[in-house]
């Protein structure tokens, strides 16, 4: 073999199937057509336009029922697992338009995982997967359990790339991207209970501060990236494509180099959060039922507590604060993230400035207009992240170049309300 039988970089996966070392669920034999053990394991997913035999049809009105949902395993489907498999999904089904959809026992919790439910959104929203809810969307079950969401599976047409049912867009919403006929209405119809929302957006905030920080985004990019930076040059020398403004009918993003490529899905992805954590997506306050009172009311012989005078609290704070984090360095750069958090009141803009040292200086930023004169860093919030509520926090990133041992600067936040 040489050089000319070079192809580029492939990638290997696994397809989702039930087996020990994949999605373990209980074997579903042939014989197994009676309760308990026909209740699972099953997989099966929706596949827009592209399902294939087995399928499960849906009974009901049009514009209440699925579409296009085959049944991955087990095969073969024997007849009594298919008719109760169907109707299972179709209980389901029915049960979020009751009108009691929304009731913890006897409603859609009584046939879900939520939590699986919701994990699946976030992630979903996150990417903006063109395909997302209607195609490659897997589920399972398995015996005498709840059907969950997921696994996860198709994802190259994400993060920006795609350009159809506005999935390269970094505002608004993948789920309400609609198309005909519907694959399913499920997460339209859980998002009209207000427990799930606020579910979502609590999971979400949770996630916001740890496993999906923009922190951790971008550890997980440069863990993934830097492995492949040697590959990458080979690959594209192969198959010079990187300015190409399209791949077959896909809109996507070009860059004169895969660095620049790299950089602009790590921006999308930054942005799309910012977005998310914005009162538009999932950055409201989250509801809270009242506290049961545990203790009781005094009885009529005791006599009245006495009430302290009213006392005037002091008026809220529209200011903000800013901390400073290098997040990775090399010779002559570094990246950097600045978090920035409300104060005691809701704001409507930040604006951020430090001062530099020992010959630093910005060369690239994301989640805010940063302007630079001489030292003197000034960074401005963009349309989607000025809006914040009260110790909501919202965050911007940044390259930077460096000429001598980088310092930390102090910050000072600014905020109009």
């Amino acid at each position: 073999m040489g050089a000319g039988d070079y192809m580029g970089v492939y990638m290997i996966v696994e397809t989702i199937k039930n087996s020990k070392d994949r999605l373990d669920l209980k074997q579903l034999d042939s014989d197994d057509v009676t309760l308990p053990k026909i209740q699972g394991g099953y997989i099966w997913k929706f596949e827009w336009m592209a399902a294939e035999e087995p399928t499960l049809p849906c009974t009901g009105p049009a514009a209440t029922c699925w579409n296009y949902l085959e049944v991955v395993d087990p095969s073969p489907l024997q007849p009594q697992q298919r008719d109760w498999l169907r109707g299972h999904i179709q209980e389901f089904n029915d049960v979020l338009r009751a009108p009691n959809f929304a009731d913890p026992t006897t409603g859609y919790r009584r046939y879900i995982e939520v939590d699986s439910f919701v994990d699946l959104m976030i992630v979903n929203e996150l990417s903006r997967e063109m395909d997302s809810y209607v195609r490659s969307s897997h589920f399972y079950k398995d015996r005498d359990s709840k059907i969950f969401a997921g696994p996860l599976w198709d994802f190259d047409l994400s993060f920006g790339v795609g350009g159809f049912f506005a999935n390269d867009q970094v505002a608004g919403w993948q789920h309400q991207q609609t198309r005909q006929p519907s694959a399913n209405d499920w997460f339209a119809q859980l998002l009209r209970d207000p427990a799930f929302v606020d579910q979502a957006r609590s999971r979400w905030q949770t996630l916001r501060r740890g496993l999906l920080s923009d922190t951790a985004l971008q550890a997980r990019i440069n863990a993934l990236a830097t492995p492949l930076t040697n590959a990458a040059q080979r690959n594209f020398q192969r198959w010079p494509n990187l300015s190409a403004p399209a791949v077959s009918f896909f809109r996507t993003p070009t860059s004169p180099t895969w660095q620049g490529q790299v950089q602009v899905m790590r921006d999308w992805m930054l942005r799309r959060a910012a977005w998310l954590d914005s009162t538009a997506g999932w950055g409201g306050t989250v509801t809270t039922s009242p506290p049961t009172p545990t203790t009781p009311p005094p009885s009529p012989t005791t006599p009245p507590p006495t009430t302290p005078p009213p006392t005037t609290p002091p008026p809220p704070s529209a200011g903000c604060t800013a901390t400073y984090a290098v997040t990775s360095q090399w010779s002559g750069g570094f990246q950097g993230e600045v978090r920035v958090t409300a104060g005691t009141a809701a704001i409507s803009g930040w604006t951020v400035t430090w001062t530099y040292a020992n010959g630093q200086s910005i060369t690239q930023s994301w989640n805010a207009t940063v302007t630079s004169q001489g030292s003197a860093v000034t960074a401005r919030n963009v349309v989607y992240n000025g809006a914040l509520g009260a110790g909501s926090s919202t965050t911007f990133g940044f390259l930077g170049s460096s000429t001598g041992t980088l310092s930390t600067p102090t910050l000072t936040c600014s905020a109009t309300r």
